[in-house]
């Protein structure tokens, strides 16, 4: 992650949208102007996450030096996700892709910006999805994660036979491992919390024109392809990205905290502890391999199905402020 990106990108582009609001709050009645105001005061706190993002990310190495990317490994190998080794293989020869992609991923907060800013536009006053709420929650629990299941990716741990000499599943033990790198390599890859804010901003985008719904889905399959193709995370990760977006989702939401919202949080929650329990109790916990398959098809099917019912829910609106005389 290029923190130098993060950093002057972000700034640049809260400096003009934050202007951008300022000038439209002598039009907008007063409901619209407290959340531009709040959507403004969003931006500048996520630039401030994105441009000092790696500073508790390396703490977090430095207190974490075990990495469990042996038991990850050998989850993708017994759980079937060969392709992996395919994105590897297609996105490693096309570098000029690579690179275009990479530029994108580093500047994430400018992304996660334009989407709050296209909410902020085409949502009703009683929107559900606040994106600024969710990317506060989604770091913290983020960063709980990180601490339990460290992880480096596959690009640093097979540093020099990534991508096309990865070695077998059998010559690698699944077991946590001390990686010793002095704690200079954050262990932020499982889950992706990459996946998990692409999906968010997709998701925030359900509002807005169609042609910005394409581009949002276009930047997770960008995300998807970098954070593969360059060693960043494993297919797992994007797995485990499901259930904690609908965590967040669920401990976000503007609607009452019934029906299909506390069976987000409780799914979410149940899934997240349970790929916890898998990876930490490793080798023993890869002595069942259909359960594992289980688990990672209830990961990808109950988010989905949860989400789609969320969506059908009828939104209740809040109550808007009084007009000022």
């Amino acid at each position: 992650m290029n923190l130098t990106s993060l950093a002057v990108g972000g700034q640049l582009a809260t400096l003009s949208l934050a202007a951008f609001f300022a000038n439209r709050n002598f039009f907008y009645q007063d409901q619209a102007r407290i959340k531009s105001v709040f959507y403004t005061v969003g931006i500048g706190c996520t630039v401030l996450f994105g441009s000092s993002v790696l500073i508790p990310l390396m703490i977090l190495s430095r207190a974490r030096p075990v990495v469990y990317d042996p038991v990850i490994y050998q989850i993708e190998a017994i759980s079937g996700l060969s392709p992996a080794e395919i994105v590897w293989a297609s996105s490693a020869s096309a570098h000029h892709i690579l690179g275009i992609c990479q530029i994108v991923y580093d500047n994430l907060p400018i992304i996660i910006i334009l989407a709050a800013s296209s909410q902020l536009i085409y949502s009703p006053w009683h929107f559900r999805d606040n994106l600024f709420v969710q990317f506060a929650v989604g770091a913290v629990i983020g960063y709980l994660l990180y601490y339990i299941l460290p992880a480096v990716g596959p690009g640093i741990y097979f540093h020099g036979k990534f991508p096309f000499h990865m070695p077998s599943p059998a010559q690698v033990p699944a077991i946590p491992v001390v990686f010793n790198d002095g704690g200079a390599t954050p262990r932020n890859a499982m889950p992706s919390m990459h996946a998990a804010w692409a999906i968010l901003s997709f998701l925030a985008l359900r509002y807005s024109p169609l042609w910005q719904n394409a581009l949002g889905l276009l930047y997770v399959i960008v995300t998807f392809v970098t954070t593969i193709g360059l060693g960043y995370h494993y297919i797992l990760d994007w797995v485990v990205a499901l259930p904690l977006v609908l965590l967040i989702r669920g401990l976000t939401d503007a609607q009452p905290l019934v029906g299909p919202r506390i069976m987000a949080v409780v799914v979410g929650v149940l899934l997240l502890a349970v790929w916890c329990v898998i990876i930490r109790a490793a080798p023993v916990s890869l002595t069942y391999p259909r359960l594992i398959q289980a688990v990672i098809v209830a990961s990808v099917f109950l988010p989905v199905s949860i989400g789609l019912r969320m969506a059908r829910e009828k939104v209740l609106p809040l109550e808007p402020p009084e007009p000022r005389v």
